[in-house]
């Protein structure tokens, strides 16, 4: 997944060992500099064999509000 981009981490809890789902699985996060295109990255990713969820959110929402350090941002759709 590097070569994509993607910088994976398998979650492990506080002795390191993986963290497991309630059917079974192991959680990924995977970090990304950018998504430019998040739809498109959403799609790519679920298509992927073993990808359950990503997390990003596409097409739930049709106003997002960001709050960081710099101020509140309000984006509409």
């Amino acid at each position: 997944m590097e070569r994509e981009g993607i910088n994976a981490l398998l979650r492990t809890d506080e002795l390191n060992q993986p963290l497991i789902t309630d059917n079974g699985n192991n959680i990924v996060d995977c970090y990304f500099e950018a998504i430019p295109y998040p739809k498109e990255h959403h799609h790519r990713l679920i298509s992927m064999p073993t990808v359950l969820e990503t997390g990003l959110f596409v097409d739930f929402l049709d106003t997002l509000i960001v709050a960081s350090t710099g101020g509140v941002e309000v984006i509409h759709s």
